[in-house]
């Protein structure tokens, strides 16, 4: 599958689990991070050469935590592709007729897609989510919190209703058309996905794969959607993931990474979250930043991390807001790749000009600590390194 090369042995003598593995001496001390904050699997290419490739135990499937998105993502693309989707601006209630009413009718695909459906959420969406016997339905008779295309909010109940356009349009469950479709082109066959008790699987998170299956997914990014001779994915789809729009922070549950960023939050959008009800506790910790530069989204999200622990991804999903008012006032450069992440530091990030695939993954750990494993510098440090 890749090229033979000269490689350098490397052996992590201080890791829980002694392991020898091969990675090049440039990227070394990536590999040596990726050790320091419990890593299992670390794996970085450049134009089908093999960077690094180790794991703490052996390649086995990992829980992808909302990596999943990104790859269900794709099983869209692939939907337009075999015909089974004609447009991302197919109105749900086309598929639904029970939303064929209010506000609801406006509702369309490309609004689950991009966190805008207006559907209400809660901070921590995982307390409605795991209690529910189906998720699908649960996004169904949500009421809505905004209008559709209005407000970008983090919603893992909204995108599970992908499961749902799954099965109503390819009249299979999610996870059999992604392996008939995506897994088994890529050849693909260790894989586990969690389901909710009536059979949906979940769009938000649950799938587990290999390190090194994971790779293939980037590839097929870095192939505009061909594997082989084969298009997977509709070239419409993948233009709109390849194009240079640095206005965007994400696509298609996909986030959009550019060459440089900087936050900065001001004491205008503090006083915004006391007027929205935000809670003074995350309003007192967020204070400790107010009007200070902070650059590149890792260091945000390190800041972040630092402040609130395994709370941060209900505090996250609390503060989104639209992006045309966001939290933090950004800079940004042209985009340059682009990231899948998932919570405990699941990353998977695609560097179409430079041919780059890197990803790292960690097991659940009951002693996993946010702040020393997340490895929250990844995207920075492959960006500066490759």
């Amino acid at each position: 599958m890749f090229s033979n090369q000269m490689y350098i042995n490397i052996v992590a003598a201080d890791h829980s689990m002694e392991k020898t593995t091969v990675c090049q001496e440039s990227v070394k001390p990536i590999l040596e991070s990726a050790i320091r904050s419990n890593s299992d699997a670390l794996l970085i290419i450049r134009e089908d050469e093999i960077k690094c490739e180790w794991y703490s135990d052996e390649d086995e499937p990992i829980q992808l935590m909302s990596v999943t998105k990104s790859i269900v993502s794709l099983g869209i693309g692939s939907l337009l592709q075999q015909g089974y989707l004609d447009s991302l601006n197919h109105a749900i209630h086309h598929l639904y007729p029970e939303w064929n009413q209010g506000k609801k009718k406006e509702i369309i695909l490309q609004h689950i897609l991009n966190h805008t459906s207006g559907i209400q959420n809660v901070p921590n969406a995982g307390e409605e989510i795991y209690p529910s016997k189906d998720v699908v339905q649960l996004a169904l008779a949500s009421e809505l919190s905004s209008n559709p295309g209005e407000t970008f909010i983090y919603n893992n109940k909204a995108v599970n209703l992908l499961s749902g356009i799954f099965e109503k349009t390819a009249g299979i469950k999610m996870d059999q058309y992604l392996q008939k479709y995506l897994f088994e082109p890529l050849e693909i066959s260790a894989f586990e996905w969690q389901k909710d008790p009536s059979g949906n699987p979940y769009a938000m998170a649950g799938l587990a794969l290999k390190a090194s299956d994971l790779l293939k997914i980037g590839k097929l990014i870095l192939n505009d959607g061909i594997w082989g001779e084969q298009r997977l994915i509709a070239e419409s789809y993948m233009t709109a993931f390849l194009n240079g729009n640095n206005e965007e922070t994400a696509v298609n549950l996909w986030w959009k990474v550019p060459e440089y960023q900087t936050y900065t939050l001001t004491s205008s959008k503090l006083n915004e979250l006391e007027q929205r009800g935000i809670s003074e506790k995350i309003i007192w910790k967020l204070s400790h930043i107010k009007d200070q530069p902070i650059e590149g989204r890792d260091q945000l999200i390190q800041k972040l991390v630092s402040m609130f622990g395994a709370q941060l991804p209900s505090v996250r999903e609390e503060l989104m807001s639209d992006p045309e008012n966001p939290l933090f006032e950004m800079k940004r450069g042209e985009i340059v790749a682009l990231a899948a992440e998932g919570y405990l530091g699941q990353y998977m990030l695609v560097i179409p000009e430079k041919q780059v695939v890197a990803i790292r993954l960690v097991k659940w750990k009951t002693a996993y600590n946010p702040e020393t494993d997340g490895m929250n510098d990844f995207i920075e440090v492959i960006l500066s390194s490759l």
